[in-house]
């Protein structure tokens, strides 16, 4: 939802947030090097604080029904309050919030029991086809974010009686972003949520895609673990553990508030940051034409689809994402609105000409692959030890993007990762997947780790995957772009 941006920035290491009024009539630069230096102090004393080993260990529920809830938003700011909307089949949840980080490798801090709450023992949604499965539920509880709150990803657990139970994320933004913004793709989690039967894809049961998904539910148990879980806190805990003063929005933040980034040094998309708003494109290509500020995409698949957003004005309660996949868009000759692969005619405005790499199509979900070493000569490389022809960990998956020769491939593009791998029940055919980096007209960088598993090298607490290379690799990297 749209929200009005306010100037806010971390005023002591006791980890007090407020307005500064004060700081208006500085430059932005200076607002931001202000603001990053007090983040930096406030995330070492965040994670110098106990963690929690036990905050995600919950039983798990027999049925997507026997316990679920959601969160009225996914952002908030420090000082929000949220509505929690949940059933659960013995009427009982029990919620608590936690921040992650590193907190000494385990991973996330508890912040402050909400309370048990009486619930509906079930809950409606609307249709599943052709969706949005909206599940317009009675408000169950508030979720009070702390005013005192550092700013990063939160998770709300809860928990019916017998102690099963699940995870809501929460991205906890500061009132003004800092020289590097990770953006978390929620899109993504939606458009593969099948919780209520609609979903962009096919639903294990056998149902059709839909052109609708809503963002007024519960998230499936297999979204969360493949999307959030393993995709994206990898990234968070590295952060934390190396002290970068980051801070999170969401993509629909990203494509609400149009200054997100501008005074900054990067920006990251995390992940599988495959759907996008029209408004999103011309956010992050206007980032790199400003020519101070970089992209970094530490995933694979992104900017494929194109969506937009409906909401009240269509008549349903909250935030609905439209893509038609496997029909036509009833709007397709509207430009400001249609959906459909950002490549394809009408659109026209393939994902290389801003990611440099773009989906050849194919997925390496059955056997992830190493990538080799192709060019050492960037900067970030330095003190790695990786030489040409030297592979990593096995990160290369489950869709990797390459170099496709449309016309629209920036100018000095460079290969430094490339590796090929079998194509998923491709009778043994082989594809390629490429890491890439230019550098813009403007003097902008663009570095595409094109590949979905890029952050699975970057935490020691997946040990198959884990790689100190990379992880050295992606601080130099980060160093570069914040010099």
């Amino acid at each position: 939802m749209p929200r009005a941006r306010l100037v806010g920035i971390l005023m002591s290491t006791t980890v007090a947030w407020a307005v500064a009024t004060s700081c208006l009539a500085n430059p932005l630069s200076e607002r931001v090097v202000r603001a990053d230096s007090l983040l930096h102090r406030a995330l070492q004393y965040e994670n110098s604080r106990s963690g929690d080993s036990d905050w995600n260990r919950v039983a798990a529920p027999v049925t997507p029904e026997e316990v679920a809830a959601y969160l009225s938003d996914e952002s908030a700011y420090p000082g929000d309050t949220l509505q929690l909307f949940g059933i659960a089949q013995d009427s009982s949840l029990t919620l608590r919030l936690y921040r992650i980080g590193w907190y000494g490798g385990v991973g996330a801090r508890f912040v402050r029991a909400l309370g048990t709450v009486r619930v509906p023992g079930s809950g409606s949604c609307s249709a599943a086809f052709p969706g949005p499965a909206e599940c317009v539920w009675p408000p169950a509880a508030t979720v009070p974010v702390p005013s005192d709150a550092v700013p990063g990803v939160y998770v709300v657990r809860y928990t019916n009686a017998r102690g099963a139970g699940r995870f809501i994320p929460l991205v906890v933004s500061p009132r003004e972003t800092g020289g590097l913004v990770v953006v978390f793709s929620f899109n993504t989690y939606q458009a593969y949520n099948y919780w209520g039967g609609a979903s962009f894809y096919k639903g294990p049961d056998g149902s059709p895609p839909a052109p609708r998904v809503s963002f007024l539910r519960p998230y499936s148990d297999g979204t969360l673990e493949r999307h959030f879980f393993r995709t994206d806190l990898p990234l968070v805990r590295f952060l934390e553990r190396w002290g970068y003063p980051a801070t999170y929005v969401t993509d629909r933040l990203f494509d609400t508030d149009d200054q997100i980034g501008f005074g900054g040094r990067l920006v990251v998309f995390s992940g599988h940051s495959e759907y996008w708003s029209a408004r999103m494109r011309y956010h992050a290509e206007q980032l790199r034409d400003n020519g101070v500020v970089g992209l970094a995409f530490f995933g694979g698949n992104d900017v494929y689809w194109r969506i937009r957003y409906e909401g009240r004005r269509e008549g349903y309660q909250g935030d609905v994402m439209v893509c038609y996949k496997n029909s036509a868009d009833p709007l397709i000759t509207e430009p400001a609105y249609a959906t459909g692969k950002f490549r394809d005619f009408p659109l026209s405005w393939p994902e290389n000409a801003l990611v440099g790499t773009m989906h050849g199509g194919t997925t390496n979900t059955l056997r992830y692959a190493r990538l080799r070493v192709t060019d050492t000569t960037p900067d970030f490389f330095r003190g790695t030890g990786l030489r040409v022809g030297d592979s990593t960990s096995t990160i290369g998956g489950w869709e990797g993007d390459k170099v496709i020769n449309n016309g629209f491939t920036p100018d000095g593009l460079r290969i430094v990762f490339e590796s090929r791998f079998l194509v998923d029940n491709g009778g043994g055919a082989t594809d390629v997947m490429q890491s890439t980096f230019y550098r813009a007209a403007s003097g902008a960088d663009v570095f595409a780790a094109s590949t979905v598993g890029w952050n699975w090298a970057l935490d020691d607490f997946q040990p198959v995957t884990a790689d100190a290379r990379v992880q050295l690799l992606v601080k130099n990297l980060l160093d570069w772009y914040l010099r």
